[in-house]
This record gives structure tokens, C-alpha cells and sequence, in this order.
């Protein structure tokens, strides 16, 4: 048949066109000629040097095309089960301290930062309106104590009612006066007097009578203003003592509100101040582990930057869940004697729930994960086949396998090496086939893919 190339030929050049396609067709020919005779004398000198050799089996020639793999046995480990959680330190205390008292503002004595202790000055307002008012109160005090007749140092214990010199003086006008009415009565009887004389003795004595009374009432009304004189010096103390705002407790500023020269209004804040130690880890736990929350569980807090986490118990747990969040909210209290850790900080946390859980655990390079499906290389009956499986917590290089095998199944030890189709099983070293627990806290675990709220594995 011939070979066109391509192009027609013009009919002048037709017994030219028809000679060129024969030569190329029998050119082509010899070609693959030649190529065959080629094969045929290099398949014959393999089967010849084949057939010289020593005797090898089938079977030797099997075993040198099926690759050797390193395989681990999945085993049960100590695998203690545990809540993640996210959360943030807060200080144990965290107040606006404000004014008891109004007043101008002399002097702050603080600023954003400052560490103060338990009765430290924070903030000094105007002191002499004070003192004023307690001169006021004491001159008050003073003027009661006189009117009572009791000396500096005597209280009201010390005061005897009939020895207050007005009572004294109405007392003596009432014994005279008695005298006289009781000398009248007498009188009177041997008609002695007139009736007139007898009626003006006996209103006299009803008269002192009536003013020795009133002498009595006046002290106890004395009194009364001597108890409301000495409170109203308490009381002007108190203002002139409120004027000095001190630190109810040991902390740190975390802002200031005012400056020298202002005028402070009554409750006004003057700072706020945070305790830092210790510190609260507050966080929520989700509804489905809220009843295996319990106080003094282990909790290992993981803080950014920080790869050991700090360990902390649970001290405080919330008797309600939170309605919006359906979470449980509990606190674990974490010392912080340096102040190295600061309020406010985000961290995550696990809650040991069941220190002396089993699971099964391969270390991190069994297990391939590709396009979001996780897989493992499974060896059964000398043949690699791929499982998916399900993965949990990872811990270090080992990882928590949740779902697809079960104690003793066989699994690559590289899952990078795994193909599917006959292999020829190796155990792998002890350190790899048996991955241990550690029993120190682990390290901060990797970043994984979260949804919102809290993490549960």
C-alpha cells in the first residue's frame, strides 16, 4: 500500500509521485525487520544463559519481588482519659477601689502597674475640710461633757444621775419643800394654820417636785446629746480616715481613673486593682462530661509560648450549667508567687477525668492522613491492605486510635511505605511496636482543627 506524505501530486508528476512511495514502503519494511531478528536473538541468548545457571525455583523468585516492611502490633496502653477545654486566667480578686467620701483630689500616690499591699495608700484627698469637721465634733463633745459635769477621761458609766449639779439643786429644793408640807399637814390638823396657809405649802412642795423631774429629764436629754456628740466625732473621724483610699487587699494596679486636682465624687472609682496570686483558670466544660467533673482532679493548663503545661487542681465548680453555652464552669486556682503569668491570659487546659483509662495508641508515623481521611496500612494473610480508621487525642508521636482496629492487629510501622498487595512482614524494634505512656505531663499538644466553644477527645 502506498505512503502518502501528506501532499497530492500534480498529474505531471504522477509516475514520479508512484515510484518515491514504493521506495519508502520498502524501506519501512526492512526496518522492522531487522528489529525482530534483534529480539529474537536477545530472548534466545537470555533463555540459554537462564538455562546454564544453577537451579532457581519459582518460589526464589517470588520471595526476591516481595518487599519487606517493618509492622507493629497495635497494642492496649494506659491512655488516661481526659476533657480539652478553652478558658482564661483571672485574677483571684479584681476590684474598682473608689472614694467612701467626696472631695478633692492632693495626690495619687499609684499608677497603671504599681504593686501595692493590704492598706498602702492609693490616693490622698484634701485634708483640712476633714479636720474641720472633727474639731467641730470634738468641741460639740466637749461642750455635752460640760453640761454633765463629767471630767476629761470619765465616760458615761462614771455618771451618777442624782449627782449632776442641777439635779442635786432640785432635790434639795424638793427635801425642804416636803419638809414644809409635812410640818403643814401637822399644823393643819390642830388647826394651827389657815387652810389658805396649808394649800400654798402643799403647791409648793408639788412644785419641786414637778422641777426635780424635769431636772432628771434634762440629763438623760444630756445625755442623749452626749451619745449623738460622740458619734458625730466618730463620724468625722471616720470621713477624715475614708479621705486616705488604701488598698483592701495585695495586688496589682490595672488602671487609674483620676489625678491630682480633681474633685472626687462619693463612690467615685479611684483605681482598679487585681490579685494575681494566685490565679483562677475559669473555663467551661461541655454538658456531656459535666457529671464526671469532680474537685481535686488533675488539671494541665498549656499557655501560649509556653511549651510545658502548668499543673493545677479543680477547686471551684458552678452548681448550674450555663443555659446559653451548655457548658459546666469551673476554676482551678494556680499559684503565681512571681506574678509571672498574667490576668487574662487565654489558655487551654485538659482535665484528667480517668487517669487509669486504656486505649489503643500507634505512634504518629503509622498513621497517614491524606485529603482529610485517616488510614492506616493493615497486614493480613502476607497482603497490605489500607484501613481508615479513626484517630483521638495525640500526645508527643503517639496517637489515640478511636475507631478501626482492635489489640493485635498488624499495621505498617511507616504508613509512607504502604502499598497495597503482597509484603513480606517484619516485626519492627521493640521501641516502636510498644509506644509507652509517659507519665510526665506531656508537652503542648499540636494545633488541630477546631469547631467553636470546647474541644472534647
Amino acid at each position: 500500500m502506498p505512503i502518502s506524505f501528506g501532499f497530492r501530486p500534480r498529474d505531471g508528476d504522477a509516475a514520479e509521485s508512484c515510484e518515491r512511495s514504493l521506495v519508502g514502503a520498502c524501506l519501512v519494511g526492512q526496518l522492522r525487520c531487522g528489529l525482530a531478528v534483534v529480539a529474537l536473538t536477545t530472548g534466545l541468548a537470555g533463555c540459554s544463559q537462564s538455562g546454564s545457571s544453577a537451579g532457581v525455583s519459582e518460589s526464589d523468585i517470588v520471595e526476591t519481588t516481595v518487599p519487606k516492611v517493618e509492622v507493629i502490633r497495635a497494642a492496649d496502653h494506659l491512655w488516661p482519659l481526659t476533657a480539652r477545654i478553652q478558658g482564661s486566667l483571672v485574677g483571684d480578686e479584681q476590684a474598682q477601689i473608689g472614694a467612701r467620701v467626696a472631695g478633692r483630689v492632693e495626690s495619687v500616690t499609684v499608677d497603671l502597674g504599681s504593686r501595692v499591699a493590704t492598706g498602702d495608700i492609693l490616693a490622698v484627698l484634701d485634708q483640712n475640710e476633714f479636720a474641720l469637721k472633727v474639731r467641730l465634733a470634738q468641741a460639740r463633745v466637749a461642750q455635752t461633757r460640760a453640761a454633765l459635769g463629767l471630767s476629761e477621761g470619765q465616760t458615761r458609766d462614771d455618771l451618777a444621775v442624782d449627782q449632776v449639779p442641777s439635779v442635786r439643786q432640785e432635790k434639795a429644793l424638793l427635801d425642804e419643800a416636803k419638809a414644809l408640807y409635812d410640818r403643814s399637814v401637822t399644823l393643819a390638823a390642830r388647826n394651827a394654820i389657815t387652810p389658805e396657809e396649808f394649800r400654798r405649802f402643799e403647791a409648793q412642795y408639788q412644785v419641786a417636785r414637778a422641777r426635780h423631774a424635769a431636772a432628771i429629764n434634762q440629763v438623760e436629754e444630756l445625755l442623749a446629746q452626749y451619745e449623738g456628740a460622740l458619734a458625730d466625732f466618730d463620724l468625722a473621724r471616720q470621713e477624715q480616715a475614708d479621705s486616705i483610699v488604701r488598698a483592701p487587699f495585695d495586688g496589682i494596679v490595672a488602671e487609674r481613673f483620676v489625678a491630682p486636682g480633681i474633685y472626687l465624687a462619693e463612690g467615685r472609682p479611684v483605681v482598679t486593682l487585681v490579685r494575681v496570686d494566685p490565679l483562677r483558670y475559669r473555663a467551661g466544660v461541655p454538658e456531656r462530661l459535666a457529671m464526671n467533673v469532680a474537685l481535686g482532679q488533675e488539671v494541665r493548663i498549656f499557655l501560649e509560648g509556653r511549651d510545658t503545661p502548668l499543673i493545677a487542681q479543680v477547686t471551684r465548680i458552678s452548681p448550674s450549667l450555663d443555659v446559653l453555652s451548655r457548658s459546666l464552669t469551673i476554676e482551678a486556682d494556680l499559684p503565681n508567687p512571681e506574678g509571672a503569668y498574667r490576668a487574662g491570659l487565654f489558655a487551654e487546659a485538659e482535665i484528667v477525668i480517668d487517669p487509669q483509662a486504656r486505649a489503643v495508641v500507634l505512634p504518629a508515623q503509622a498513621v497517614s492522613d491524606f485529603a482529610g481521611v485517616e488510614k492506616v496500612w493493615m497486614v493480613q494473610d502476607g497482603q497490605a491492605v489500607g484501613r481508615p480508621i479513626q484517630t483521638g487525642r495525640r500526645e508527643g508521636h503517639l496517637v489515640e486510635i478511636v475507631s478501626g482496629l482492635q489489640v493485635g492487629d498488624l499495621v505498617l510501622a511507616k504508613a509512607r511505605e504502604g502499598r497495597g498487595g503482597p509484603v513480606q512482614a517484619v516485626i519492627a524494634p521493640a521501641e516502636s511496636s510498644a509506644p509507652a505512656v509517659a507519665a510526665e505531663p506531656p508537652a503542648r499538644p499540636p494545633v488541630q482543627p477546631r469547631s467553636a466553644g470546647v474541644i472534647i477527645n
